[in-house]
């Protein structure tokens, strides 16, 4: 699988403009989503580099999707 170069600032703003509107079922359906959406579908990560930011989210305290969408969105964007 071949990882996407960064995306530009109206194609993150899109993406997870979606993935926000479509989550319905708290951190379970958005972690789901965001694992379809963000590795299947776009390709901004593997399966094991979104496994282990998924992991290393779980053991923070706070909310996981939460966490794990502020930490991609660093990852692949860059944004400061």
């Amino acid at each position: 699988m071949q990882i996407r170069h960064y995306p530009t600032l109206a194609e993150a703003t899109r993406i997870w403009a979606r993935i926000g509107l479509l989550s319905f079922g708290g951190p379970a359906g958005q972690i789901a989503l965001m694992h379809r959406i963000l590795v299947e579908e776009q390709r901004w990560l593997g399966e094991k580099r979104f496994l282990h930011a998924f992991n290393y989210c779980m053991l923070l305290p706070g909310p996981e999707g939460m966490q794990l969408a502020v930490y991609i969105g660093w990852l692949r964007c860059r944004f400061r």
